[in-house]
């Protein structure tokens, strides 16, 4: 059975997301990276590779929001999924941001410290830099001009080792044949505050228990941004070997790790 896509309502703000695993468990809301595509309609692969923590977590997926203004920062993004969680009926979370997602997760932690149980933070950085702009600035100017397979392929390209590449390109491209205009505009509102963000001054002030994730290979914004997280904060930070900016779609054991950390809060 599919996965039901709710939306939750605070003030003027509506924000899709989905739910799986288990009712009363220890909560985990996911805060997925920037996607052309919107994640909810992957709901259903995604608690496929989540399949690991179903068992004993309550995990929620959030998508932005659906009523999306013409300027959206990440701040404003954190300010938006705060009240989510509050609405949903939560004021205790497990929070896990993956890229976009991470630095979402952290400017939630600097803001709502009492709502943040832990964090869980994948290849992500609590600045912008050089590498992470020119990857960017290509990505919107790419939307910008509506091409869309070209968009989609180097998404892939920058996110994906090469063998993944391989395997999906004809995929990729197929679903570039899918993205809206609507979705493209969407995109750059969405995309444009990644060349602006920085809470580099203020991410030591964070003190839940974390874990920092990252990978060899990540292109988008290094390994380096990571590790300084970790060290900012004191906490564990594992880089996988050999996989690239979103190793978390191409390695399985890195639920089980993030479940374990999950086990030990």
């Amino acid at each position: 059975m599919s996965i039901a896509i709710e939306t939750v309502k605070t003030d003027d703000v509506l924000m899709d997301y989905f739910r799986f695993g288990k009712k009363g468990g220890s909560p985990v809301f996911v805060l997925p990276g920037l996607s052309v595509k919107s994640v909810m309609g992957s709901a259903d692969v995604v608690a496929a590779a989540f399949a690991l923590m179903a068992d004993e977590f309550d995990v929620y997926v959030m998508d932005r929001r659906k009523n999306i203004p013409s300027e959206y920062s990440i701040d404003n993004m954190a300010e938006d999924t705060i009240k989510a969680i509050k609405k949903i009926g939560f004021d205790s979370v497990n929070i896990m941001g993956t890229s976009q997602g991470g630095m979402i997760a952290l400017s939630i932690a600097l803001k709502a410290p009492e709502l943040v149980n832990s964090l869980l933070v994948l290849s992500s950085s609590s600045h912008h830099n050089e590498k992470s702009d020119n990857v960017i600035k290509n990505w919107i100017d790419l939307a910008k001009s509506g091409d869309k397979e070209g968009l989609m392929v180097d998404f892939a390209a920058k996110c994906y080792t090469k063998e993944y590449n391989d395997k999906y390109l004809d995929a990729f491209k197929q679903l570039a044949g899918l993205v809206t205009d609507e979705e493209l505009k969407r995109f750059v509102v969405i995309a444009n505050d990644l060349l602006h963000f920085d809470v580099s001054d203020e991410v030591q002030k964070i003190k839940c228990k974390t874990l920092v994730l990252a990978a060899e290979n990540d292109i988008v914004f290094g390994k380096e941004t990571s590790l300084e997280i970790a060290e900012k904060l004191g906490c564990e930070c594992y880089v996988y070997p050999n996989y690239c900016h979103a190793f978390y779609d191409e390695v399985p054991e890195c639920v089980e790790r993030m479940s374990n950390f999950l086990r030990s809060i």
